[in-house]
């Protein structure tokens, strides 16, 4: 029998009940889950959620938005440091914040050394949590790589598609 409850969340856990399928499913999953690991099953969890989980991440949700997406983008990057001139674009686009908080967001993170400047040139820090052995995040870490790398492979068909035989 189904009955319904009230809940009063923050807004950083209704998003992450949000990404979980939304606000119900999310609320079942993690109870199936946390049942689970009490019944000593072996929680299945995703190439994304063993990185996360190995990281200690900025509390503010917009900083940690914004940490992820540079995180990612730079991983995807194999780990090319750039300029904010560089990033931004693609940060916004991601996060869809306007430039001007993306910046004011890398001044947080770096003041807070979540984001580490060499001159004008930016990278991220990374943070294990206590517990997480460096040579098993290096495998969590490779695997994230190739999930970004295999997410993000696309094949260009409109070549094929829109090529009108112009060139003879």
């Amino acid at each position: 029998m189904k009955k319904q409850i009230g809940l009063k969340l923050e807004e950083d856990e209704i998003a992450l009940l949000e990404k979980l399928g939304g606000k119900s499913r999310g609320v079942h999953k993690l109870i199936s889950d946390y049942r689970d690991t009490l019944l000593g099953k072996k929680v299945k969890r995703t190439v994304e959620e063993s990185f996360y989980d190995s990281l200690i991440l900025p509390s503010d949700p917009r900083l940690r938005e914004t940490y992820k997406a540079f995180l990612e983008s730079f991983i995807h990057s194999e780990a090319r440091m750039g300029s904010l001139d560089f990033w931004e674009p693609e940060l916004t686009g991601v996060t869809g914040f306007n430039g001007k908080v993306v910046r004011g967001h890398f001044r947080k993170l770096s003041a807070s050394r979540y984001v580490k400047a060499y001159g004008f040139l930016f990278r991220p820090t990374l943070r294990l949590k206590e517990g997480v052995e460096k040579e098993k995040f290096f495998e969590i870490h490779r695997r994230f790589h190739d999930f970004l790398l295999e997410k993000g492979a696309y094949q260009d068909y409109g070549e094929f598609l829109w090529d009108h035989g112009d060139e003879k």
